[in-house]
């Protein structure tokens, strides 16, 4: 799943191809909507599985290859890794789990470094960035690492982030290696449309232009392999939903009744606030069962069921967590936790993380490789037990002590940060244009895809803050320039 793979198939006709883009070129292509993929792009903001914006087009799944018969174009998927299988939890100690999965890293960058071209690393000041510059510099010490950061100008302390940079530049210090900067203002959206072309899906997040621009000062400067910190969240439990699972089962144990009670107060709270926006997040799907709650953390629609106010012509079986739903009923383990890694490293990770940092790379002419995906490093990964996942409430509890082998404890317990942009604050300022452009009333009436009236009413509501819909609207913003620039007509061109 580190690569995208896309396949289109009707009749006798069989192409793939990294890009689905692509297919446009075959002389009868067939560009036929999927409105269960714009159903998933509005819920998760990425599409899990196999579905793609076309009915024809399909994601090669994660560990899975295509068998073709060449007669007939009769295809044959086949599964050759399973991660979900990858859970049965070994009894080591804490301090043989450190070793390990230390070793373990150690193998991944040694294997990953291996280019017969110029190589560099992002390194954003995260602990997984630092983690692998860090083991990388013990391992070639004589060796002149370069490494890519962002310099922004931002509004991020209004939706609770916390700026990389300075921690970017102490690691740099610390281990030194040379830091390139790339000065970037996250309120630039000029390239928006750019960026959902290249990434041939209506992925609705600011953060592959980041990519992008870090990819295109590394060529500039002749390098052309990145390795990068992807894939340490999922693998080692980094999350803010890791630490909710927490609460999972305690939940079981109180009534309905108090749930709903706590839910109601909660939905009165200000949805600008960082804090009081993930509590009613959090409380959304309380009283549901379990499977339904931790899908749930991944839906960013404020309210169940708006999906098919939004989008009148779904299905009215439609159901965003259908692939979800088939991936938790593949896993072998009892552990919510267990459940939510092997669940993210199946969606989130393939589908959003994985898929942007490609494209957005690949874009550039630069290769990003990701060593916590080693299938070494993933199968032992995936067998920490809980109790050294999260450990006295400190999340990447067993990454974290390999880490003090290598990195100051203030880079290592610091708070986590995002790689993106402060989306919920640029709807009502910088996107006004955009909306302006792509969600007027005339448009959406034409178009007959979105509810006029509801797409104004969520609009509205952002604007008062009444409702959290930042990314929301991003997604409407991102399938509105996908619908504009991937016709059949305009691909031709």
């Amino acid at each position: 799943g580190v690569k995208p793979l896309y396949v289109y198939q009707k009749g006798t006709v069989l192409a793939f191809s990294s890009e689905a883009k692509s297919f446009a070129l075959l002389a009868e292509f067939d560009g036929e909507l999927n409105l269960s993929a714009i159903g998933n792009y509005l819920s998760f903001l990425w599409s899990p599985g196999e579905d793609t914006m076309n009915t024809m087009v399909k994601k090669l799944l994660p560990g899975h290859l295509l068998r073709v018969n060449l007669k007939d174009r009769i295809t044959e998927d086949i599964e050759y890794f399973d991660r979900c299988q990858q859970v049965e939890n070994q009894k080591f100690s804490e301090t043989e789990w450190i070793e390990k999965v230390d070793e373990a890293l150690n193998n991944a960058v040694k294997r990953q470094m291996l280019s017969d071209v110029p190589l560099g690393f992002f390194l954003s000041g995260g602990l997984d960035s630092s983690l692998l510059v860090a083991i990388a510099k013990k391992q070639n010490p004589n060796k002149e690492l370069e490494c890519f950061t962002i310099n922004t100008s931002t509004k991020k302390g209004k939706e609770g982030f916390e700026d990389d940079l300075p921690y970017a530049r102490k690691v740099a210090d610390y281990l030194k290696v040379n830091l390139n900067e790339v000065k970037i203002k996250v309120e630039d959206i000029s390239r928006f449309d750019e960026m959902v072309y290249a990434l041939d899906e209506p992925q609705a997040d600011l953060a592959p232009e980041n990519v992008r621009l870090i990819c295109h000062l590394a060529k500039k400067k002749g390098i052309k392999v990145l390795i990068g910190g992807a894939a340490g969240d999922d693998l080692f439990s980094g999350y803010r939903r890791h630490h909710a699972i927490l609460l999972e089962n305690k939940l079981n144990f109180i009534p309905n009744w108090i749930l709903k009670f706590f839910k109601r107060l909660l939905n009165f709270l200000p949805a600008k606030v960082p804090l009081f926006r993930r509590l009613i997040k959090l409380s959304r799907d309380w009283g549901k069962p379990t499977q339904e709650r931790l899908l749930g953390y991944f839906n960013w629609l404020p309210k169940n069921g708006m999906i098919h106010d939004l989008v009148p012509g779904l299905d009215e079986s439609f159901n965003p967590n259908k692939y979800g739903e088939q991936v938790l009923e593949s896993i072998k383990s009892n552990s919510l936790l267990q459940q939510m890694l092997l669940l993210e490293q199946s969606t989130f990770l393939v589908d959003h993380n994985l898929n942007y940092t490609d494209k957005l790379s690949m874009l550039e002419g630069v290769e990003s490789r990701v060593p916590f995906l080693d299938f070494e490093l993933v199968k032992l990964a995936n067998q920490i037990p809980d109790t050294l996942r999260i450990k006295n409430g400190e999340a990447k509890y067993i990454l974290k002590k390999v880490a003090e082998k290598y990195l100051p404890k203030e880079v290592i317990y610091r708070s986590k940060t995002g790689f993106g942009a402060p989306v919920r604050d640029m709807i009502s300022s910088e996107f006004k244009p955009l909306i302006k452009n792509y969600l007027n009333q005339k448009r959406l009436k034409k178009q007959n895809l979105f509810s006029p009236m509801k797409v104004q009413q969520i609009l509205s509501a952002h604007d008062e803050g009444k409702e959290d819909y930042g990314y929301t609207i991003l997604s409407l913003l991102a399938i509105q320039s996908w619908l504009n620039q991937f016709s059949w007509s305009n691909l031709k061109k």
